[in-house]
């Protein structure tokens, strides 16, 4: 309805705007930690490596000009908008981590056998389910690096990139500039689309 991109608005834009309504309460009961559950699917394919340039991700990323996908390229849409969710993190604990609020990102797993594939025709399904998922991590082994995140001292996982409960390196494309690029960005975005910044504590869209 806002006219975001769909994986952009609900795995990037939707975290930016509950994180910052709940940045008032975080900073009341320092410390306080973020948890961003991202992808190493923000290692590509992605839309475009020109992560830290504004008008790039407006235009491909945020508001592209396109309907229905192949499969490459809508896999590449959801690997964006993961490492919108790794910049996010990274951005949130350069301003956050002197009031007291640490932000990590972290890889889960990949193809986990959840209830995800419900929406899906029964062949996903059981293909997920009863093929791939006895190849790939169970759930409770999914929530691991999740947990660490949640439970380590936050002098070691603020800032960081986590997999298989350890820092991993994120993608080179991730820089300070890019981070702090796409979080303007956002903040611009929220603006437009609602008729208050998030950060006023209005959710009201245009036009509702």
């Amino acid at each position: 309805q806002q006219g975001i991109e769909l994986g952009a608005g609900t795995n990037h834009v939707g975290h930016f705007v509950l994180t910052q309504r709940l940045l008032p309460t975080l900073r009341a009961n320092r410390p306080a930690r973020v948890v961003v559950v991202a992808s190493n699917s923000h290692f590509g394919p992605i839309v475009t490596r020109d992560v830290g340039d504004k008008a790039t991700l407006r235009q491909k990323i945020f508001f592209p000009q396109r309907k229905r996908l192949p499969l490459r390229a809508a896999k590449a849409v959801y690997g964006s908008s993961k490492m919108l969710n790794v910049m996010f993190a990274r951005e949130l604990n350069r301003r956050e981590a002197a009031n007291g609020v640490v932000s990590c990102a972290l890889h889960p797993g990949s193809l986990i056998a959840t209830d995800i594939s419900r929406n899906t025709n029964p062949v996903v399904r059981f293909a997920l389910h009863y093929v791939i998922g006895r190849f790939t991590k169970s759930i409770n082994q999914g929530t691991s690096t999740t947990l660490t995140c949640a439970m380590a001292p936050p002098e070691r996982v603020a800032g960081n990139y986590y997999c298989d409960c350890q820092e991993k390196a994120c993608s080179k494309l991730i820089t300070d500039a890019a981070c702090a690029t796409l979080w303007d960005l956002t903040e611009e975005i929220v603006a437009e689309v609602w008729d208050q910044s998030a950060t006023t504590g209005s959710s009201k869209p245009r036009g509702a």
